[in-house]
């Protein structure tokens, strides 16, 4: 693979494992509601936005014919 490639690969892997951790947080509601509505609101916009972005680079990865 091109440097990009593997760059591209790596990017998608992290933030695909940050936003599994992110959405477990999410689905704990002992932690989740601890949080002030402000923060709450936050993460889950945060958690909605990485979603995309995960989105984004998987449909990148296959038109590069990278195994996602």
């Amino acid at each position: 693979m091109k440097k990009f490639e593997i760059r591209l690969a790596e990017q998608h892997r992290r933030n695909a494992l940050h936003l599994k951790n992110l959405t477990a947080f999410i689905e704990n509601p002992e932690r989740f509601n601890k949080l002030a509505p402000e923060d709450q609101q936050l993460i889950q916009t945060q958690q909605a936005l990485m979603a995309r972005l995960d989105d984004v680079l998987e449909q990148r990865l296959r038109r590069l014919n990278i195994p996602v």
